[in-house]
């Protein structure tokens, strides 16, 4: 849940494009066959009309007994979604779990004061300054 949740602030790729495969009406605006659509899935995974408390990090909104925030429609899609979801999901949820588990069990890591929490979209999206972190041998 704390990774999906993660993944839902700050997905790998902020924004996802698709061709039209016919003409279409969006908005009141004629977008027609073959336009390139781009949507950001920041905002998608912030807006208020699909989630409750957008910019909270709340890992308990993907609890499946969680019916407020199920995250199950198509307002969360940190690897896109349909025929061209991304095919290394799976893996790469897998090996976030790992590193996450082998650094928690080593360390306490807290984020820290000084850190400006501001991000910055190229095509990835990344922390504009870094993220200042302490981190404490656990014994």
């Amino acid at each position: 849940m704390v990774l999906q949740e993660a993944m839902r602030l700050h997905p790998p790729f902020w924004f996802e494009n698709r061709n039209t495969t016919t003409e279409v009406e969006l908005g009141g605006k004629t977008i027609p066959r073959g336009a390139m659509v781009a949507f950001s899935r920041y905002s998608l995974h912030r807006h208020p009309d699909f989630w409750e408390n957008p910019d909270c990090f709340d890992p308990s909104r993907f609890d499946p007994e969680n019916r407020n925030n199920p995250g199950t429609s198509c307002a969360y899609v940190p690897f896109g979604g349909g025929p061209r979801v991304c095919i290394g999901r799976h893996f790469a949820m897998m090996e976030m779990l790992v590193i996450v588990i082998t650094v928690l069990q080593r360390y306490q890591v807290s984020v820290h004061t000084r850190d400006r929490h501001k991000m910055s979209a190229k095509l990835t999206m990344a922390p504009k300054y870094g993220l200042l972190t302490s981190l404490k041998l656990r014994l």
